[in-house]
């Protein structure tokens, strides 16, 4: 598949493949695991600073009390650092009902308060300092600085990027289309942490919210994004698809990428999973989070900044929407890939491994048309984007399951013809309206 985007103001395409790739020559899951530990944690979070609705230290308190070990805190084009936020009643109306609630909870920890000229209150968010220096504990929680940059196009399309691991924020100014946006948001990773960064990871958001607008040629014209959303609770597409047509799911999307990449030799795409969470009820409200919240888990030896990034670029972590690996293993010699699932009470489970076969055609075969308008909340039909959506379509070929599991253990080992594998849980429940579970592990080349 041939690059579709426009390169001015970057290396080229060759240039950047050598250069942007952190451990390429790492391949996931094969150091022995002895001194480490799996790590939970959320690398997509908004507060008061942005559109959420939590302070900075109720989020902590939130995810800390439901056992995460880590959590990024990633508001729109905003940092964390050094940050004098105050959150006024006026302009955001809704805000003495949430901090309330949460001074309620946790009364000692309730923000600092100031009445305005014009009567309004204004409650100060902590910084991510001040939290962790109330919340930290060495090898059980910590709090993350990250930003998301948010870049809208003059169609009204945005797209949404992580920048994990940095205190920075930024402005940002509408581009002409989507292949533009992602252009600019490299140019500001570029300029704010360098293309090349170990310890900051750049991060692709539910690149399949809403629009399908984020094709997957986009990314493969860019091989320096190493990361993008493989699941993402609170940014799932909205409408419908077209009846009896086939639909791109994200997973294929992530199939298409690597297909290519690995066709051509490049490090694949690895898939991260963030809960985007906005609005707090439900840690109130007394639902069931199980499943209900998508996370990551990082297999490391401490829980520090540069030992997590380090391994997620190595690949050693897995995304989650409630299931999870009791081990994760890939034996070089063999070219075997072996996972184990833990078990959980009430629920029936499939391991999928998942790959596509050398050869394959990878580009997209066609676009069905679909006029989104009718589907649309009351809120988005107000902003000024192109209803007319084309949703691409391709090969079934593209990700296709090579071998399916319903036991707690199972192994693939790759064939001469497979670009690469990588492994998928589905639990479902025997019965009752529980959530259906996911892991996703990270795909393994055939080199």
């Amino acid at each position: 598949m041939s690059a579709t985007i426009p390169s001015e103001n970057y290396l080229p395409f060759e240039e950047e493949a050598a250069i942007a790739i952190p451990y390429s020559d790492v391949t996931p899951y094969t150091e022995p695991a002895d001194g480490k530990h799996w790590y939970r944690g959320n690398t997509h979070i908004h507060t008061f600073v942005s559109d959420g609705q939590a302070t900075t230290m109720e989020s902590a308190l939130l995810f800390k009390k439901i056992g995460w070990n880590f959590i990024y805190l990633t508001d729109h084009n905003a940092a964390h650092v050094n940050l004098d936020f105050w959150v006024n009643s006026a302009k955001r109306p809704s805000a003495p009902k949430y901090i309330q609630r949460f001074i309620g909870a946790y009364p000692d920890y309730a923000p600092e308060q100031r009445t305005e000229e014009d009567g309004s209150v204004s409650y100060r968010m902590d910084t991510i300092g001040e939290v962790a220096n109330k919340l930290d504990e060495t090898d059980k929680f910590m709090i993350l600085p990250g930003c998301e940059i948010g870049v809208n196009s003059l169609n009204g399309d945005d797209i949404h990027c992580n920048l994990l691991n940095a205190n920075i924020a930024c402005k940002t100014k509408p581009q002409a289309d989507v292949p533009g946006n992602l252009n600019y948001a490299l140019g500001l990773r570029d300029t704010m942490v360098g293309r090349v960064n170990p310890e900051v990871i750049f991060s692709v958001n539910h690149p399949i919210w809403k629009y399908y607008d984020v094709l997957p040629e986009f990314v493969i014209a860019h091989p320096s994004i190493r990361f993008f959303e493989i699941a993402n609770t609170g940014a799932s597409p909205i409408f419908k698809v077209v009846e009896n047509e086939p639909v791109v799911t994200t997973d294929q999307w992530w199939d298409v990428v690597n297909a290519v990449r690995a066709t051509n030799g490049q490090p694949l795409l690895y898939g991260v999973a963030g809960d985007d969470i906005h609005n707090y009820d439900r840690f109130y409200n007394g639902m069931d989070l199980h499943g209900r919240l998508s996370y990551i888990m990082v297999n490391a030896c401490h829980l520090q900044p540069a030992k997590l990034i380090e391994e997620m670029y190595k690949g050693n972590f897995y995304s989650a929407r409630g299931a999870e690996f009791k081990s994760i293993s890939f034996d070089k010699s063999t070219k075997t890939l072996s996972v184990e699932v833990l078990p959980q009470e009430g629920y029936d489970v499939t391991i999928q491994f998942i790959g596509t076969k050398r050869g394959t055609d990878c580009s997209c075969q066609r676009f069905v048309e679909k006029n989104v308008t009718d589907e649309l909340p009351e809120w988005l039909k107000k902003r000024p984007f192109n209803r007319d959506r084309k949703i691409p379509v391709y090969s079934p070929k593209v990700g296709e399951t090579m071998l399916e599991s319903h036991s707690l253990q199972a192994s693939y080992a790759m064939k001469s013809d497979d670009l690469y594998i990588r492994a998928k849980v589905i639990m479902t429940a025997k019965e009752g309206a529980k959530q259906t579970l996911y892991a996703w592990s990270q795909p393994i080349a055939n080199a």
